[in-house]
């Protein structure tokens, strides 16, 4: 096995030791996945989840040494695909693939959905014989009131308000991937974000143009085992089925742009919103193949929160 001389940096101590951030920095520099729109006749670039930075910070602390990256170093599984990914010219190191991994897994993570409410088209077409109304004051009490009266006098106004505000919509909270995704959906933000690193970090021709390697699929999957991710051996159906899933996902849920103060600091983010019916009844299944988008056209607005913690 080749030595990873190409890794190792002068420390600030002037000792040479391997650097662990080298796919990190690559990763954040090159390829991290973000997206450019124009604001006020600018083009500006944003980062869709954490940021390698902010990984960094984050586990400054605590560092990134644990039996898990011991167990990387001197894992026969990693070894084996070293020596065959060694074997297409492409130099993998067991310990800067460990921290692109976390910081992958932590950005699939902390990526931000926008949860709509019911509108007032969707609360009317769930009504059916209503029998009570409910009044809640603002210190947190409540009314109940079961007049026939009141009631139609309040489903008649809404009624006769519901193509006034067909396209108004409201947020009822705003929450991150793993807050409302089944598992898998991380794990093919995960195998689409690693994918795309191998194919830039090392530009070698593929078989058939393809974006990595058989050996680089295998590489990819058994992370999502050493990681706790999935159990037993997975093949490279599973890498498609990921993957596919992941295209799906950006293609039917289009983004759009806005400024938000995210833990007291101001940052553009993609807007990606959830529909009421869609995340109302638990986590978003993300393979069902019929699941409802939110489509905005003109006129639509939305009325949701600046400050996001």
């Amino acid at each position: 096995m080749k030595s990873f001389s190409q890794y190792v940096r002068l420390n600030q101590d002037g000792i040479e030791e391997l650097y662990p951030f080298d796919y990190l920095d690559y990763y954040a520099k090159e390829i991290h996945p973000f997206s450019w729109f124009t604001v006020d006749g600018k083009d500006i670039g944003f980062f869709d989840g954490i940021t390698a930075d902010e990984f960094r910070k984050k586990n400054a602390e605590q560092g990134f040494i644990d039996d898990k990256l011991e167990k990387i170093i001197n894992d026969e599984n990693i070894e084996k695909l070293q020596e065959e990914l060694e074997k297409e010219g492409k130099q993998v190191c067991p310990i800067n693939i460990y921290i692109l991994s976390l910081f992958l897994f932590e950005r699939a993570k902390s990526r931000y959905l926008f949860l709509l409410k019911p509108n007032l088209n969707e609360t009317l077409s769930a009504l059916n014989d209503v029998s009570n109304i409910t009044f809640t004051n603002k210190d947190g009490s409540t009314v109940e009131s079961k007049s026939d009266i009141l009631i139609q006098t309040v489903v008649d106004a809404l009624e006769a308000n519901k193509e006034r505000f067909a396209l108004n919509y409201e947020v009822e909270k705003i929450v991150t991937w793993d807050k409302v995704s089944n598992k898998s959906i991380i794990l093919a933000s995960f195998v689409n974000d690693m994918a795309n690193f191998l194919h830039s970090y090392f530009p070698l021709k593929r078989k058939k143009d393809a974006l990595v390697s058989v050996n680089e699929v295998d590489l990819i999957l058994y992370l999502l085992s050493f990681f706790g991710y999935a159990y037993g051996k997975l093949n490279n159906k599973r890498y498609w089925q990921l993957m596919n899933l992941y295209k799906r996902i950006e293609e039917n849920y289009s983004t759009d742009i806005g400024e938000f103060t995210i833990n007291g600091e101001k940052r553009y983010m993609p807007m990606l919103f959830i529909p009421y019916s869609v995340w109302s009844n638990g986590n978003i299944d993300w393979t069902d193949e019929n699941l409802t988008k939110f489509v905005g056209v003109k006129g639509t607005t939305i009325k949701f929160p600046k400050e996001i913690n």
